[in-house]
């Protein structure tokens, strides 16, 4: 249940401050933009100036929740390719449970003035006021109720509250879902929220490139541990080969856990030399945050990452000493 007083808190901040900048993890997945979207104009209706920084590109599946809405000027700068100055700003935080999750730019960030999250792993870190409620499905449910106090909520802002509540709960088939999150879903539709769309324009809508990525990912698929686990690699070649960007590796990561008898699926993602991403999904049982924690990483039980350094094999081999660890 989320604290009243800490909810008034941050209205009143919202309320009062002025000069925001909005922040999120790096890797930009359907909760983190929809959150900042909506924190974004929440401010606006309240007459404030705001921005949203990023450190990597929307997904393509996402471009529709700023084309929709902001037909002239970006609510957003991407903070490593545009000058953008971050201080005396009033620095927001959405859907980060931890510093270390930021992009390497703002990772440098001084300070970060209010923190709003559902990461159970949040580390705490905002200096004036953190608003963190680890029973919520998605950051969105939090920023729900903060639209709802402010009485402030519309169509744009219900539906992205929608979009975080979708992408972080798997279209409300993971364990993170409570009778709550179907409440508030049902209070966004009574709103206008076309789920049908919303749905379709996330998850069931691909380019032909992304079928091609699709189809080199998996020849990459093995099974380990009696099967029980499943794991899928991309690297750069497979991106230029198919002329996507890392941004569409998103779609692949749910692959390897959908398959009938597999618990843990791993998506290894080559970053550059040396370098790697992991995303990590689990079923019911078995927890991908606690593998994740051993490297370093976090998220949420069913789904978690983290990057790692090092030779691809000893990574491999690694990571399958942690997770036969928790089978």
């Amino acid at each position: 249940m989320i604290n009243y007083e800490k909810l008034k808190s941050v209205c009143d901040i919202f309320q009062n401050k002025d000069d925001f900048v909005i922040i999120t993890h790096d890797n930009l997945d359907g909760d983190a933009i929809s959150s900042s979207l909506a924190v974004f104009c929440i401010l606006k209706k309240l007459n404030k100036k705001c921005v949203i920084a990023y450190e990597s590109k929307i997904p393509q599946n996402f471009n529709f929740l700023i084309d929709d809405y902001f037909l002239k000027e970006k609510p957003y700068v991407l903070f490593d390719c545009e000058e953008f100055d971050i201080k005396d700003k009033y620095v927001v935080s959405v859907d980060l449970a931890d510093k270390k999750l930021l992009g390497k730019f703002l990772q440098n960030i001084e300070k970060i003035d209010l923190c709003i999250d559902h990461h159970r792993t949040n580390k705490i870190f905002a200096e004036i006021s953190s608003l963190v409620n680890p029973l919520a499905a998605s950051t969105t449910e939090i920023i729900y109720e903060i639209a709802k106090f402010l009485k402030l909520i519309d169509i744009q802002i219900a539906e992205y509250i929608y979009v975080g509540i979708i992408t972080d709960t798997g279209r409300f088939a993971y364990p993170n879902v409570t009778e709550k999150t179907h409440k508030i879903a049902s209070d966004l539709i009574k709103i206008g929220v076309r789920n049908d769309t919303l749905n379709y324009k996330i998850f069931d809508c691909i380019t032909k490139n992304q079928i091609f990525l699709n189809q080199l990912v998996l020849q990459t698929l093995e099974f380990f541990l009696n099967s029980k686990c499943a794991m899928i690699f991309i690297n750069q070649s497979m991106l230029s080969k198919s002329n996507t960007s890392k941004e569409d590796i998103g779609l692949f990561t749910q692959i390897p856990r959908q398959i009938k008898g597999v618990l843990v699926g791993a998506t290894i993602k080559e970053e550059k030399k040396n370098v790697y991403k992991v995303s990590i999904r689990t079923k019911v049982g078995v927890s991908a945050e606690d593998i994740c924690k051993k490297f370093g990483g976090g998220g949420h039980k069913n789904a978690a990452g983290f990057t790692v350094k090092g030779d691809l094999n000893q990574i491999k081999q690694n990571l399958l000493c942690e997770i036969s660890a928790v089978l």
